[in-house]
C-alpha cells in the first residue's frame, strides 16, 4: 500500500548558524597556481549511516529517472532500494534520461522509498532521451553558479515555499563558462566544460588532494575566497573531495597565467565568524532531516541536518546576481514533488 506525505516548507526555527561549522580548525595551505585549499579538519560527527549518491548508483542501490514518459525540468525522481538512506549534494550533475541536471539542494533520501527532487538543467539543447536512467557524472555545477543558485533558491523558498531555482540564470552561467573557455557542445551542455579542461583539472585535483582529519576546505581563486564546503565526516570528504575541488578549478582555470596572489586566509576565517554571528532560518528538509538556510550581506550559506549532524554544509560571500522574476508555482505539491513510502 503507497501512502503519501506532503512536504511543508513552512520555516520551523530561528536557530544560531554557528552550529553548522562547529569542531572544525585550519590546516596548511596548499596552492596548485591561482586555486588554493585551506583543508578544515575535525573529528567525525555522529551522524546517520548513509551511502553517498554516487555510490548507491554504481551499485544498483539507487535509480534516478525523469518523473513520467513526457518529464519536469526540475523535477526527477530518486528511489532507494536499499537499507540504507542515501546522501545526495547539492550541486551534484546526474547525466542522462532526457537532458542532464544538476541537484538543487542536499537531501537525504530515506531507504526503501522514492522521492522526487527538485534539479536545474545543465544542457538546454537537449529534451530526448539519452537511456532511461541517469548516472553520476561525477561532477559538480562550479562555485561561481553554484553561490548564485544557492541564493536563488533560498529566495524561492522563502517567497512562494518552493525549492526552485533561477533556471535562466543557470543556463547563463552555463552559456558563460562554455565561451570562455572556448568550448563547444551542440546542447549547450555543462560537462563539456569539464571535459575540455579535463588535464588542468586533473592537475589540480592531484594537488589539492585530501590530508588525515579533513572533511572540508576553504577554496581561494586569485587570493580571494571563493567558498567553503564541509562535510560531517573524513571518508566522505575523502569520496567527494575531487569532485568538489574540480567545481572550484573549474572557475580558477579561466584565470590560469596571472601572477598568483596570495591567498587571504583571514578571510576564511571571517566567513566562517560571520557565519557564527548570525542566525538559520530551518526548514524541514526534503527527505530527512532540516535544511538550514543563511543569507544576510556577509555570507550565504545551505546546511543539510540530520539527528543534530550537519552532513552538508556550502557557504560563500554574496554574490550580485542577474534577478529574475519566479513563476509562481501552479501547485505546490507539483513543484515540490514529496516521498512515496514502499
Amino acid at each position: 500500500m503507497t501512502t503519501n506525505r506532503r512536504t511543508h516548507m513552512n520555516r520551523s526555527a530561528r536557530l544560531p548558524a554557528g552550529f553548522l561549522v562547529e569542531g572544525l580548525r585550519p590546516g596548511m595551505l596548499v596552492q596548485h597556481g591561482n586555486l588554493a585549499m585551506l583543508p578544515l579538519l575535525g573529528q567525525d560527527r555522529p551522524g546517520p549511516d548513509y551511502i553517498l549518491l554516487s555510490n548507491a548508483l554504481e551499485q544498483g542501490l539507487a535509480t534516478v529517472t525523469e518523473v513520467s514518459e513526457a518529464g519536469q525540468v526540475p523535477n526527477l525522481a530518486v528511489r532507494n532500494d536499499g537499507d540504507r538512506p542515501i546522501l545526495a549534494l547539492d550541486g551534484e550533475e546526474l547525466k542522462g534520461a532526457k537532458q542532464n541536471r544538476i541537484l538543487n539542494l542536499s537531501l537525504l533520501v530515506p531507504a526503501r522509498s522514492t522521492t522526487v527532487v527538485p534539479v536545474s538543467c545543465v544542457e538546454q539543447g537537449r529534451w530526448n532521451y539519452k537511456g532511461r536512467n541517469f548516472g553520476a557524472s561525477g561532477e559538480m555545477l562550479f562555485a561561481r553558479a553554484k553561490a548564485g543558485k544557492l541564493m536563488a533558491v533560498s529566495e524561492n523558498m522563502r517567497a512562494y515555499g518552493s525549492r526552485l531555482s533561477d533556471q535562466g540564470e543557470v543556463w547563463d552561467h552555463v552559456a558563460r563558462k562554455l565561451d570562455r573557455l572556448g568550448a563547444t557542445s551542440s546542447t549547450s551542455a555543462m560537462q563539456q566544460a569539464f571535459s575540455s579542461r579535463r588535464k588542468s583539472l586533473r592537475d589540480h585535483e592531484q594537488a589539492l588532494r585530501p590530508v588525515a582529519g579533513q572533511r572540508g576546505a576553504a577554496f581561494f581563486i586569485d587570493g580571494e575566497l571563493a567558498g567553503i564546503e564541509t562535510l560531517d565526516r573524513e571518508a566522505s570528504w575523502l569520496a567527494l573531495a575531487g569532485t568538489i575541488n574540480r567545481s572550484y578549478a573549474l572557475d580558477a582555470i579561466e584565470t590560469e597565467g596571472k601572477d598568483v596572489t596570495p591567498p587571504a586566509e583571514a578571510n576564511a576565517a571571517a566567513l566562517l565568524d560571520a557565519l557564527a554571528a548570525t542566525e538559520a532560518d530551518v526548514y524541514p528538509a526534503l527527505g530527512l532531516g532540516e535544511d538550514w538556510r543563511v543569507e544576510n550581506e556577509h555570507v550565504v550559506a545551505a546546511g543539510l541536518v540530520v539527528d543534530g549532524n550537519p552532513l552538508h554544509v556550502a557557504a560563500f560571500k554574496p554574490v550580485d546576481r542577474h534577478i529574475r522574476r519566479f513563476p509562481e508555482p501552479d501547485s505546490v505539491d507539483e513543484q515540490l514533488g514529496g516521498t512515496r513510502w514502499m
